[in-house]
């Protein structure tokens, strides 16, 4: 049965006039629809708006088909009628007002025919995709090519997330995150999510891979919280460089279309960075420009191991805070013991489950009185915050070695390079750091060069803008030490993997502890004590100042110069 526009539907307890047709997708058709008339105990009041979603399908479709899409459609109401339960009362989410059969009225009587269909709650607004178009695109079609600003993009990602946050705390992973079903209510331009069709219920887990029909599912399917996350990362992704031209499907609908570079790389954590950063730079350049922390936060959610993927919406906002300069650091903590003991007081069982954490936050509280804080988890999230301190005329000093920067540990370019790149460019700190390497590791660090160059490259983009801002940033120092691998051994033993950070009168040190069974850095102690932190700043000037200390531009040359004399020794 076809609808058109002011055609009558008959439901539970009240009358629907069909009104504009919204969209089309796999399984129904979106249209709006106004309540004419209700009776007592009606969901609906009347003259409302509601969004209606009914099931396509004509007299010329072939019966497998029809029983098809009204099996789909039967099985999508169900998920979302059980959304309506888990997000009742969320204003991020379109409310589901019913759900069940409606018959079409035709002068006052009842067709024999029932429609399936889903009301919804109308949201005044436009769809992310087309507000955008608007506002930064001058309504031209495929005009958006990504937010022109970091405030911008910090303030509408961080409202999208949030939504979707607030989706996962009510044990419901949406399953379909993509521009379409995020619309933004007209005058406050808050982000709604609509569409639960996919939803998925974590909490009593009725969740099974249904293939959704947007453009940003996850390779393990879209039922998990770590899917969505995985969608959040194609949204971001669109939030800054826009999309590409759209594909028709067979049904004159059409669909994004995956940047493919980016889609192939997915696999590969290094590679899957430099094609976002690659994309940002060619359809959004300013952005990248101004914000290149964007690009780590993009490629994190579209990790394809999980295990590596950004966990969860709490942690992606925090990536959000990390590299947004004006997000506020220490928002909310003054009321943190009373949220505690409101916490114990409401809801003993919850409180008693996190009553080990509130004992190391204890713990840490303590040894923050005597200038001390060991940090074990994400260490990468400590050095960058760290860095994110700094300011004009504070400084950086720090000696490392190739291993720090692995795969699993800093990353060639990742977040902590980055971080580095905004505190240089938009803050105007000074970093200076001193690899200590070994002729050996010419042989056992296969990503050596890889990690020098991404390096370089960092201190030679920092110039060039140093150059067009007539010097207006600050200063970013690269040099090597070749030493022997027992002076280094023996170096590292002694405390010579550290960083020094200056702030003013301030200075904090951070030691780096390796776990060599691991190959990886097993926790950061940062120490606040006055006469040790000098005692390192005075050691890493004397590094710096040794005869065969060089410019870290000559790296190559040397690489070249040691391979050559190898070659000649043998």
């Amino acid at each position: 049965m076809r609808l058109r526009k002011g055609d009558l539907l008959a439901g539970n307890r009240y009358d629907l006039m069909i009104g504009q047709r919204l969209g089309e997708g796999t399984s129904g058709v979106t249209y709006v629809a106004k309540v004419v008339t209700h009776a007592p105990g009606s969901p609906l009041k009347r003259n409302q708006r509601v969004v209606i979603k009914a099931p396509q399908v004509g007299s010329s479709m072939p019966n497998e088909e029809m029983l098809g899409r009204l099996k789909d459609l039967f099985e999508r109401g169900l998920k979302e009628a059980g959304a309506k339960r888990f997000l009742e009362g969320l204003h991020c989410v379109a409310q589901v007002l019913d759900y069940g059969y409606c018959q079409k009225l035709t002068n006052g009587k009842a067709a024999p025919d029932k429609i399936l269909a889903v009301i919804q709650e109308y949201i005044d607004g436009l769809p992310l995709n087309e507000y955008l178009d608007q506002k930064y695109g001058n309504g031209r079609a495929q005009s958006f090519t990504g937010l022109p600003t970091e405030d911008d993009f910090f303030m509408l990602a961080t409202r999208i997330v949030s939504a979707v946050r607030a989706v996962h705390q009510r044990q419901v992973v949406h399953g379909d995150i993509w521009q379409e079903n995020v619309m933004l209510r007209k005058g406050s331009h808050e982000p709604v999510l609509i569409d639960f069709g996919q939803a998925a219920f974590i909490a009593v887990g009725l969740g099974k891979n249904t293939g959704p029909r947007g453009t940003f599912v996850a390779p393990e399917g879209n039922t998990t919280i770590s899917a969505d996350i995985f969608s959040l990362g194609w949204l971001l992704l669109f939030l800054a460089t826009g999309e590409d031209r759209r594909k028709k499907r067979e049904n004159g609908t059409s669909e994004a279309i995956r940047p493919p570079e980016i889609l192939r790389r997915i696999g590969d954590v290094e590679g899957l960075k430099a094609a976002v950063v690659k994309r940002m730079q060619k359809r959004n350049p300013e952005l990248y420009r101004e914000n290149c922390g964007i690009a780590d936060i993009i490629a994190r959610c579209l990790r394809k191991d999980l295990r590596r993927r950004t966990r969860n919406t709490a942690a992606l906002l925090r990536d959000l805070v990390l590299f947004d300069a004006d997000a506020p650091t220490l928002h909310g903590t003054g009321a943190l013991v009373k949220q505690i003991q409101n916490l114990e007081n409401q809801n003993p069982l919850i409180a008693a489950l996190i009553g080990g954490s509130i004992m190391n936050l204890t713990d840490q509280l303590a040894d923050l009185r005597l200038g001390v804080l060991d940090l074990h988890d994400d260490f990468v999230v400590g050095l960058t915050q760290v860095v994110s301190l700094l300011g004009e005329g504070d400084q950086y000093l720090t000696v490392s070695t190739p291993r720090f920067w692995h795969d699993g540990n800093l990353g060639i370019q990742g977040r902590f390079l980055s971080a580095n790149r905004q505190a240089v460019l938009r803050h105007n700190a000074t970093i200076k750091r001193l690899f200590l390497l070994t002729r050996s590791d010419l042989e056992k660090e296969p990503h050596l060069s890889a990690i020098i160059d991404a390096q370089l490259e960092i201190a030679k983009d920092l110039e060039s803008a140093r150059q067009k801002d007539a010097g207006n940033i600050g200063v970013c120092t690269l040099s090597f030490l070749i030493v022997t691998d027992e002076q280094r051994r023996e170096m590292i033993r002694r405390g010579s993997n550290f960083g020094v950070l200056i702030k003013g009168d301030k200075k904090l040190l951070l030691s780096i502890g390796y776990d060599d069974k691991a190959d990886r850095i097993g926790r950061i102690q940062f120490r606040s004590d006055r006469k040790l932190t000098q005692y390192y700043v005075n050691k890493f000037n004397d590094l710096c100042a040794r005869p065969k200390t060089r410019p870290l531009t000559e790296f190559h040359a040397w690489m070249r110069k040691h391979i050559k004399e190898s070659g000649k020794a043998r």
